[in-house]
């Protein structure tokens, strides 16, 4: 069996920065790391919402990734 350790997670929230003079949107990344990895997705939604409100620009898309090292269980 395989467990999972060292898990992280991140929040990134895509913004709309501008649009060029050719006519192509510019986007931005705010990242929030450090996430706890317990959070529910719907929990991660609702903090990307709440942060995103805070934002001066539009905030197009909300992400999350996560991260472990697999390490073989031993026994």
């Amino acid at each position: 069996m395989t467990e999972r350790n060292n898990s992280t997670s991140k929040l990134i929230l895509k913004v709309f920065v501008k649009t060029t003079d050719e006519g192509k949107k510019i986007y931005k990344q705010r990242t929030i790391s450090r996430l706890n990895p317990a959070l529910t997705d719907d929990q991660a939604l609702e903090l990307g919402k709440i942060v995103g409100g805070l934002q001066t620009q539009k905030v197009e898309a909300i992400s999350r990734t996560d991260a472990a090292a697999l390490v073989a269980a031993e026994g």
